[in-house]
């Protein structure tokens, strides 16, 4: 058990410095991924906003509709 956690330890610490060659040699790559996953998520948030903005139009609608068939009940 502690044979296996001192080789992946080992391991990490053969690939970190690998990673960090590639993060200084592409960081305008990452900088760009990073910048695409933004604006998808800025998006993505103002569809949710503008579906639940409808959805709360379309709730008001209906209860209206229910309230104006509800009035001409005796």
């Amino acid at each position: 058990m502690k044979a296996e956690a001192e080789k992946e330890k080992k391991e990490v610490r053969e690939v970190l410095p690998l990673l960090a060659k590639l993060i200084k040699k592409h960081h305008w790559l990452i900088l760009i991924i990073s910048a695409k996953i933004r604006i998808k998520a800025a998006e993505l948030r103002t569809d949710y906003r503008i579906g639940r903005e409808e959805s709360r139009e379309e709730e008001d609608q209906n209860r209206r509709g229910h309230v104006a068939e509800n009035s001409f009940h005796f």
